[in-house]
């Protein structure tokens, strides 16, 4: 398949809705995902008079998620959840001056100290303190940070999609009136960009889903004006796989020196001075729906590479449920208990990165898990950001 990126420029605000409501209030996730994508072409196609394509065609793509931007040719990238900020005055330190109003105290990402100080754990050495940090301008605690961020020449910016309430009357289908009593809430986004990654092996597939947004649109109540859109091409500057994984570990080398020295100075002996083994994280871009080996429901993450069973030696897991509707069948997705976006899994292996890096591409072009093409279980491995050990 070749995979590109491209970007969602909305006209009007839009509903992105996956969880079942049974109240009058419509509520709307902060991004688009990818089944909302595939959803808009099998929509488009049934218009046509052409459905019995559908199956065929969505079988021979595979939809990403799209994240809210500022930038046409800007990847944003949900925090992972080993990231944290000062609980008092959340946010980057280094920001683009038209966002200073933002600026905070710094945000900075655990997960390779906490892969170092558990390893050690594991070789019986036992610190004379916790791992936990405190911000290092204040002092005060810090805490998980969730959203989007994106890292431009100028600095880093934390990106909060903006959220406003229509209240909306519902219209008869009898007497095509307003109906007495029947007030619904509608929350929606309007934000300019959403950059994200579709893949596809026709270029008439990916010029059939660009005429199918801009004529149906995009998410719920697209009938009531709603998620009016254009698909055009983009970019991403998120680095390649090899050079994450090469990142990942130096900084994982780096910090175990620091780690090993203060072990020596406590009086430990017989301590491997660097890691004996290759460090990578799997990250997920969205939510993940994964099922272990006795075929039930599951948050752990098991990789299989080279007939080698792979389990992850530390994960940060929040879990979540998810629906949808199928608009090919006209009925509600069931509700699924997945892994939530953000969660991280941490593996080891003694294989060289020469031999893991095609298994490691082949995973992150794929995904994880159930209903990977329709975006769920969207991975990058290593999420860029895990190398940010300090405060930005």
């Amino acid at each position: 398949m070749k995979c590109n990126f491209y970007s969602l420029r909305f006209t009007s605000p839009f509903v992105v809705s996956i969880k079942k409501h049974k109240s009058n209030f419509v509520d709307s996730i902060s991004y688009v995902p990818g089944q909302v994508i595939r959803g808009a072409l099998a929509e488009w196609m049934i218009r046509m008079g052409e459905s019995y394509k559908i199956k065929d065609i969505v079988n021979k793509m595979r939809f990403g998620n799209f994240f809210p931007s500022n930038y046409i040719n800007k990847l944003s990238l949900p925090f992972p959840l080993s990231s944290l900020t000062c609980k008092y005055n959340s946010g980057f330190e280094n920001v683009p001056k038209k966002y200073s109003d933002t600026k905070g105290h710094g945000i900075r990402d655990i997960l390779i100290p906490l892969i170092v100080y558990n390893e050690f754990g594991k070789l019986g050495v036992k610190f004379p303190f916790t791992f936990s940090f405190n911000c290092n301008k204040c002092g005060s605690r810090m805490e998980p940070i969730r959203g989007f961020y994106v890292h431009t020449s100028e600095g880093w910016h934390k990106l909060g999609p903006s959220f406003f309430v229509q209240t909306k009357i519902s219209i008869s289908r009898y007497r095509h009136s307003s109906q007495e009593g029947q007030l619904y809430r509608v929350v929606s986004l309007n934000h300019p960009f959403f950059v994200g990654r579709i893949c596809y092996e026709k270029e008439e597939h990916i010029e059939a889903l660009k005429e199918a947004i801009k004529d149906v649109g995009v998410g719920a109540l697209t009938s009531r004006g709603f998620g009016f859109a254009e698909l055009k091409d983009s970019k991403s500057d998120v680095p390649l796989i090899k050079d994450r994984l090469s990142d990942f570990q130096n900084i994982l080398t780096k910090i175990w020196h620091d780690f090993y020295d203060l072990a020596v100075q406590l009086g430990y002996s017989q301590l491997p001075s660097e890691p004996d083994g290759l460090y990578f994280s799997i990250d997920l871009l969205s939510p993940a729906v994964l099922i272990g080996k006795d075929g039930l429901p599951t948050l752990k993450l098991t990789l299989k590479i080279d007939d080698q069973i792979l389990e992850p030696i530390l994960w940060m897991v929040s879990p979540a449920a998810y629906g949808g509707w199928s608009t090919a069948w006209g009925l509600p997705k069931p509700t699924s208990i997945a892994a939530d976006r953000g969660s991280v899994y941490v593996y080891k292996t003694s294989m060289k990165m020469e031999k893991l890096l095609p298994y490691l591409e082949d995973i992150e072009e794929k995904g994880v898990g159930l209903h990977s093409k329709s975006g769920w279980g969207e991975v990058l491995i290593p999420h860029p950001f895990h190398k940010e050990v300090n405060p930005l």
